[in-house]
């Protein structure tokens, strides 16, 4: 068995032992990256590193659902050491850089479970966890507003508008009936 250590992961200089391994015996044929991209600033940088050594993996991250609520009767949502909320947006899976003005925007509360409000659900696995399989050829990963915050102050709201409106609250109501209709946009 080959151990490496990665003592920083969006470092790549930190890569280097595995990317000279790969080089001389070939890509991994498996990588499992769990609960790690939303803390780190630069989550595409390891994107593209798992492509490098990897033919194919499973990623697992937070679902917007869980960054965008305020559960286990925490007072701010997700958890408050997260940087980054991830979605399906048009088919493309997509990191929204989470910025502290979503603390106070009431429309997001429509984006997600009432069930997540109640101190006593803190971790619904089917609806918190977004997770897939990917191969190389076809794993990419989409930076809001293609990572400019911008062009000014006013505008930065409505990048979040697709969050509310995407792929994965549609896939969740055709699961869950139930769940109230979103109707409400980012001021």
């Amino acid at each position: 068995h080959t151990f490496f250590s990665v003592k920083t992961i969006n470092d790549p200089r930190e890569w280097q032992e595995i990317l000279t391994y790969v080089q001389k015996y070939g890509k991994f044929d498996f990588a499992i990256c769990t609960m790690v991209l939303e803390d780190i600033s630069t989550p595409a940088i390891v994107v593209d590193l798992l492509k490098q050594i990897s033919q194919a993996g499973y990623i697992e991250t937070p679902s917007k659902f869980w960054e965008l609520s305020k559960a286990c009767g925490t007072p701010y949502r997700g958890l408050i050491h997260h940087r980054w909320i991830f979605s399906i947006v048009k088919q493309r899976w997509t990191a929204f850089p989470k910025l502290g003005f979503l603390e106070y925007q009431p429309t997001l509360d429509s984006a997600i479970y009432d069930q997540f409000h109640h101190p006593d659900s803190c971790w619904n696995h089917s609806a918190a966890v977004l997770s897939f399989f990917w191969s190389a050829s076809t794993f990419n990963l989409d930076l809001a507003n293609d990572d400019f915050l911008g062009p000014t102050v006013d505008h930065i709201p409505s990048i979040y508008n697709p969050l509310i409106f995407d792929d994965t609250t549609s896939a969740i109501h055709s699961c869950f009936p139930s769940m109230p209709p979103v109707d409400n946009l980012i001021q």
